[in-house]
């Protein structure tokens, strides 16, 4: 059984295509750039790569409960992609019970994590709108200076 995985999780380098098809997230440009800015963590093709998820849930499917479940999970991004997601592979490092999520909250006025007190927002007819995400677009980007709404 040791030697499959070890065969699985050098996958991403041994028998990937390179196609420009998005299979795997080796196949993405943030894999492919972190390999150019840490030559010397890339070239070691045993070196593990994780993903850290997050997401609540309520226990006994009961909504109207203030008590929540947060599992923090590890998955393991070397393996083949009909591997990297199954049980048997993915490492739950944490489980952190409570009334309230551990980390940021995405309701409300102050959605950005990044932008905090500066996010841009106005209620609409009891929503919330978020206005100022053109921002971060470069300055000759054509969506900037675009008045239709997208």
């Amino acid at each position: 059984m040791a030697k499959e995985t070890a065969k699985k999780m050098r996958w991403h380098k041994e028998e990937n295509i390179n196609d420009g098809v998005m299979r795997h997230p080796s196949d993405s440009i943030e894999w492919k750039s972190f390999d150019k800015r840490y030559p010397t963590f890339s070239v070691e093709l045993r070196n593990i790569r994780l993903g850290l998820a997050s997401n609540g849930f309520q226990p006994n499917r009961n909504m109207s409960s203030n008590y929540s479940i947060w599992p923090v999970v590890l998955a393991t991004y070397n393996f083949t992609p009909w591997d990297c997601m199954k049980s048997s592979y993915l490492m739950m490092t944490l489980l952190i019970p409570g009334p309230k999520c551990p980390g940021w909250s995405t309701k409300g006025k102050l959605i950005c994590p990044c932008c905090h007190k500066d996010t841009h927002s106005i209620s609409l007819c009891n929503k919330l709108g978020y206005m100022g995400h053109r921002r971060f677009l470069s300055m000759n980007h054509p969506y900037r200076r675009n008045r239709v709404f997208i």
